[in-house]
């Protein structure tokens, strides 16, 4: 077309469509790409405050890894999942991972990142993405304490018999003292004497779990004990203690008796 100046303008040629179409995706996809969040961070979760995190330091992982719960019994779950994170911490969804344990004999975990227990001890879990490049890793350090029996510390020393390991009829493990001969021989006190006793917690692999709860009590009144295994002769007769712990429990059986036996001249004594 010509204006009045008798400058001759040209309109933009609409003879190419496609060409300006892929002109036009060429700069979404570049626009696209300059400007999606990319993830830098991966985090495993469970539940809430628990946080292991591709960032932290091994020994801030087991830190972190305190916070979840310790399992207690062989076959307990726990699910786990991974979250994505761009530099800005900005939460970007879930992504795609391998769930690994770090030993099977104590814990499994599944495709999908379900933890299930199988024995007593300390396992990390790790998730490594499968879709990015470079890979992110993200660990946690977990425990199970699953205890299998209760001893009575000194049973063998004072009552010269055999402590075993038996199968009650609710099917836990109980500690009893069995003597040489075929009948338990019961611990003597006498009438206001006092004995200590120490209970020992093993888990279901035979190693003692230090600073177990144990909790203390007489099946009759011929004996009063404390929370710490303090026990007294408070009235002639027989009775049992127990000591239990988490369901498992070990027993002594306990005469109490009007003299003091021979040799042995102390109100007080420790086994």
């Amino acid at each position: 077309m010509k204006a009045s100046s008798g400058i001759i303008f040209e309109s933009c040629s609409t003879s190419h469509p496609s060409r300006i179409r892929e002109a036009l995706l060429v700069l979404a996809l570049a626009w696209t790409a300059a400007c999606s969040p990319k993830i830098a961070e991966i985090q495993i979760k469970g539940p809430p405050s628990s946080v292991s995190s591709s960032r932290l330091a091994p020994e801030a992982t087991a830190v972190l890894g305190s916070l979840f719960p310790v399992f207690e019994k062989p076959g307990e779950t726990l699910q786990l999942r991974v979250s994505a994170f761009n530099r800005d911490g900005a939460y970007l969804g879930s992504t795609p991972v391998e769930w690994k344990s770090s030993d099977l004999s104590v814990a499994t975990v599944s495709a999908d990142g379900l933890v299930t227990v199988q024995s007593s001890g300390t396992f990390i879990v790790s998730a490594t993405t499968t879709d990015l490049e470079p890979t992110l890793s993200a660990s946690l350090s977990l425990r199970a304490v699953i205890v299998g029996s209760v001893r009575i510390a000194g049973q063998d020393a004072e009552l010269g018999g055999k402590a075993s390991l038996q199968r009650g009829s609710d099917g836990a493990h109980t500690n009893r003292l069995k003597a040489d001969r075929a009948r338990t021989q019961p611990l003597e006190l006498a009438l206001g004497e006092t004995v200590s006793l120490r209970a020992e917690v093993l888990n279901d692999r035979d190693e003692v779990i230090e600073d177990a709860k144990v909790r203390w009590r007489s099946t009759g009144y011929a004996v009063s004990v404390t929370p710490e295994g303090e026990v007294e002769g408070r009235a002639i007769g027989n009775t049992q203690l127990v000591a239990e712990a988490k369901g498992q429990t070990a027993r002594i059986d306990v005469r109490v008796v009007d003299w003091r036996p021979k040799g042995r001249a102390s109100r007080s004594r420790a086994l």
